[in-house]
């Protein structure tokens, strides 16, 4: 699946630990240098929106436009994925009704994603 990965720059590694293991797992995952420099057109292209949340993310402008982006496109409808990266986190209250993920370790919280992914891909399955 196509993944697009939103974060805070502070919270690079951590996404880069979490964008890891979802490539293991056979997904394609932005930012990779084969995704378009444009996030809008990275945004369309991506099958599922995966949002690292920590204070940095949540009072970042750009992460809360690609959240908006996300939320107005048909294409993200259940394959919007929040992941808490700090439980002090102040989450929007529209991401909360999403079943955020609580991080642990990123490869856990990797696994967590890439299974809420893995049941998406297979109801989708299902309703064709």
């Amino acid at each position: 699946m196509k993944v697009f990965l939103s974060y805070a720059s502070e919270d690079r590694k951590v996404a880069g630990e979490i964008a890891e293991v979802l490539r293991e797992e056979g997904h394609d995952v932005y930012p990779a240098a084969h995704w378009p420099q444009s996030i809008r057109a990275a945004l369309d292209r991506a099958d599922a929106f995966v949002v690292l949340l920590s204070p940095a993310a949540v009072g970042s402008p750009y992460v809360s436009e690609e959240i908006n982006h996300a939320l107005g496109s048909e294409r993200f409808e259940n394959r919007m994925i929040p992941v808490v990266l700090n439980r002090s986190t102040q989450i929007p209250w529209i991401l909360q009704t999403m079943q955020p993920i609580q991080a642990k370790p990123p490869r856990t919280a990797a696994e967590m994603i890439n299974k809420r992914l893995q049941r998406q891909g297979a109801t989708d399955a299902a309703a064709r």
